[in-house]
């Protein structure tokens, strides 16, 4: 096989594996993109749990104040 030959079969091979990165590049963005979104929602998952606990706190809070005076009482 001649250089040129050569030359020619390495610069296909070249295009065809940039060609497969590109993709998987591509392939790769999306995923993160994906797990981007995932991560916001479970974000504010975790907020509305964490304000829900906090309210049910300051709830039994009120309860066992309520409890303590009828105790006094």
């Amino acid at each position: 096989m001649d250089n040129f030959a050569r030359l020619e079969k390495e610069v296909e091979r070249l295009i065809h594996a940039y060609a497969k990165l590109k993709g998987e590049v591509h392939s790769i963005r999306e995923a993160t993109q994906d797990r981007s979104h995932e991560v916001s929602e479970l974000q504010r998952r975790v907020s509305k749990l964490e304000q829900d606990r906090r309210l049910a706190l300051e709830k039994i809070d009120q309860l066992l104040e309520q409890l303590n005076q009828i105790d006094l009482g």
